[in-house]
């Protein structure tokens, strides 16, 4: 049964079969399923509040007068409910296409900590399906695994908090539709117009 987080982290092996919450022999008897008392990972990659302000305040704050004060929460959520050890991405399968509908039984578990008294929430999660991170309405999910540093991803996620769809072609422009090394963070005057209406 679930542990003490009211959720089941193992996944089931052999020919045991699930029930809700509830992992029971399968057919021949025996339990091949070895116990999982760990929860999943937690992320390697979510820097500290202090860092954050300073980035998005050196980014957008400077070239775009949008400053941010920036707070810090830390939980410990069984959002893996398919046990694949990723936050799914609720629009994408990988390699596939489109979920149809969306699928956000994973994002919800993640909501349950919704700060509902600031701005915005950032979440930083072990991994996240596709490709490294999403925005919806006043929320990003991140891993911030790619090849810029998940400061830089937090500021590229923040530009499309702040009302910046869609991606951007130039390199040089913190909206870069690809992760970058060279951490690109100049705010375009087409990024400045949106975020300032």
């Amino acid at each position: 049964n679930a542990g003490p987080n009211a959720k089941r982290d193992t996944r089931k092996n052999g020919d045991d079969t699930v029930a809700g919450e509830t992992l029971t022999t399968g057919p021949d008897g025996i339990c091949q399923t070895v116990a999982n008392a760990v929860n999943g990972p937690a992320p390697g990659t979510a820097p500290a509040a202090a860092d954050v302000e300073r980035y998005l305040n050196e980014v957008w704050g400077k070239q775009a007068n949008v400053f941010f004060t920036v707070t810090r929460t830390d939980h410990t959520l069984n959002y893996d409910l398919d046990l694949d050890g990723k936050l799914d991405d609720p629009y994408e399968i990988p390699g596939v296409g489109r979920k149809m509908p969306p699928q956000f039984d994973e994002i919800n578990q993640v909501r349950t900590v919704k700060d509902t008294t600031v701005d915005y929430n950032i979440y930083y999660v072990h991994a996240y399906e596709y490709p490294i991170g999403l925005t919806v309405m006043d929320e990003v999910f991140s891993d911030a695994s790619g090849a810029n540093t998940p400061l830089n991803h937090t500021a590229h996620e923040v530009g499309h908090l702040l009302g910046r769809n869609g991606e951007s072609n130039d390199i040089l422009d913190v909206m870069y539709k690809f992760g970058d090394a060279s951490n690109p963070c100049r705010v375009v005057k087409h990024d400045w117009d949106l975020v300032n209406p």
